[in-house]
């Protein structure tokens, strides 16, 4: 108004409606001050809403004041108060797993979060975790646990898990949980969480494999000793735990374990792929014939295939043990020309199957035809090596030659196992031998080079040399001359050519005489040699003349 008012009274009030007027619920007042024309009084207070939920109206009336001009406006306008039930609201969020990808069959830890986002407390209740083949989380989906959750506060959350398990086929699953419902619950929309995804990768297992087995030896003899040797593979795609091979011998192609053990082998924890050579020692039986090897592992846990567990064959073919034969294969006998020496020559050869142990070789000299090395002198021995089944072995022995007729032979001593020991003695082989002065012509040669043939121009002057020597048991004086012949024998009928010289061989002696010479002037071939004078009591004259030596004039 135009003037001041005195102090007053404000008066609130509740109505049902929009209008505002003394007739309605007080609810409470509030002193005003005097105010002057224009003057205003801000005011409030502080209420309590009804316990009926409901809509109503909230006001204000100022008591008229003396002389006041219009008491029609001292109500206000009424305020709309909503007055609501205060309820609790779950809802879970989305939920985590401790693995995304796992095996079919491995556990894994599913958690999620249960949030009163209410006004009041909710009362305990029941999280319920579910599978599903989509990304939609509902009852309906497979359960797969439950957690109890306590009374919720509002705004309050409790964080819950479970041990799930993998399904046992390969895929895409989601997981998630709902929770119950509970009393005077605002909203049941939200009580179902996301989505979280699991693939299940295929199921792992060990799966073990016995490689083709080996043997060292494919044909042994009866009881001889051999390696069987096998590998174990763990053809899966996870690790197998330790297991034991077992060693079989069968009478047919197929391995299996109602063959005949004859071993086993630890074999250790194997990873994926891993492999484990393995090997044993066995005697082949007793009995000839063919036999079959293998080997089988013993399943291990969750193996995938025990089917390929046994191995394939190997096959063995048993013989009889091999023996050798030694026999006396060839024999001759020589004497050499200077000295008298006998040369026996012998080949010792193993007819047998089996090797055949060192041994010793013996030589025998007979008055008779007949072997009998009991009785016989033995002239010596020689060292036979160890003879594989065919191989052969020679040897020379030399000995001082005896006037008269001897027989000659060697026996071969039996080594052990021999099967046949008949034939280790050669045939007695004769020797006629008068030992007596002889004299050798050997050879016309070059110098020491050794040379049989010369070329020398016409008038050149060339030297050669002769040698000479005798069989012998004394000394005697003799004559040496040399000659030149046109053909290449040279002989004491040919041109002589000078002396050489005047000498005395002691026994077994021999001598190397060189001569010197002019060439022929005429060109052509030429033989140049040396001869002995015959001796009286020679033995033998047809050899006193050497070799001859082919000299070219050109």
């Amino acid at each position: 108004g135009s003037g001041g008012s005195s102090a007053t009274t404000l008066r609130y009030f509740r109505s049902a409606d929009a209008t505002i007027s003394g007739s309605d619920a007080a609810i409470g007042t509030g002193a005003v001050g005097s105010l002057s024309a224009s003057g205003t009084s801000a005011e409030s207070i502080s209420l309590t809403a009804p316990t009926t939920p409901g809509a109503y109206y909230y006001g204000a009336c100022v008591d008229s004041v003396a002389g006041e001009s219009n008491a029609s406006n001292n109500c206000s306008p009424g305020i709309a108060v909503t007055v609501i039930q205060p309820r609790p609201d779950l809802s879970v969020q989305r939920p985590s797993v401790s693995n995304s990808s796992p095996d079919a069959g491995d556990p894994f830890t599913l958690s999620a979060t249960v949030t009163n986002q209410g006004d009041a407390t909710a009362t305990a209740t029941t999280l319920r975790y579910y599978r599903s083949t989509d990304a939609t989380i509902s009852p309906s989906d497979t359960a797969v646990g439950t957690d109890s959750v306590a009374a919720l506060a509002a705004s309050d959350s409790s964080i819950q898990s479970v041990t799930a398990t993998a399904p046992s086929t390969a895929g895409t699953y989601y997981y998630g949980a709902c929770a119950d419902t509970v009393r005077d619950e605002s909203d049941t929309t939200n009580n179902c969480s996301a989505p979280v995804g699991v693939t299940v990768e295929a199921p792992k297992y060990p799966d073990l494999v016995v490689g083709a087995p080996t043997v060292s030896e494919s044909g042994p003899e009866t009881g001889e000793e051999f390696a069987l040797s096998a590998t174990v593979t763990n053809a899966g795609d996870a690790a197998a735990a330790s297991t034991t091979l077992r060693y079989y011998r069968s009478t047919d192609a197929t391995i299996s374990t109602s063959d005949t053990q004859v071993g086993t082998d630890a074999v250790e924890a194997l990873a994926a792929s891993g492999t484990s050579p393995q090997s044993i020692a066995l005697t082949a039986p007793s009995a000839v014939g063919t036999y079959y090897y293998g080997a089988c592992v013993d399943p291990v846990g969750e193996e995938s295939d025990t089917g390929n567990n046994c191995s394939d064959s190997v096959a063995m073919t048993v013989t009889l043990p091999g023996f050798p034969n030694l026999s006396v294969e060839a024999s001759s006998i020589r004497i050499d020309a200077r000295c008298a020496k006998t040369r026996i020559e012998t080949t010792v050869r193993n007819a047998g199957s089996g090797a055949a142990a060192s041994t010793t070789l013996r030589y025998y000299r007979s008055s008779d035809a007949v072997a009998s090395p009991d009785d016989d002198e033995e002239i010596g021995t020689s060292d036979v090596p160890a003879l594989a089944p065919s191989a052969a072995w020679k040897n020379v022995l030399k000995h001082s030659a005896e006037s008269g007729t001897r027989y000659y032979y060697v026996c071969v001593d039996s080594p052990p196992n021999e099967t046949n020991a008949d034939d280790n003695c050669s045939v007695p082989i004769v020797s006629t031998r008068v030992v007596g002065f002889d004299l050798i012509g050997e050879s016309a040669i070059v110098g020491f080079e050794k040379e049989v043939r010369l070329t020398v121009a016409s008038n050149e002057f060339f030297s050669y040399g002769t040698i000479f020597g005798s069989v012998s048991n004394r000394g005697i004086g003799i004559v040496a001359r040399r000659y030149r012949s046109e053909d290449s024998t040279i002989s004491t009928d040919d041109k002589e050519d000078g002396l050489i010289l005047s000498m005395s061989f002691s026994a077994c002696g021999g001598v190397w005489w060189a001569s010197g010479h002019t060439a022929p002037s005429t060109p052509g071939i030429y033989y140049y040699g040396g001869c002995v004078d015959v001796v009286e009591g020679e033995l033998d004259t047809t050899n006193n003349c050497t070799s001859a030596l082919e000299v070219t004039v050109e």
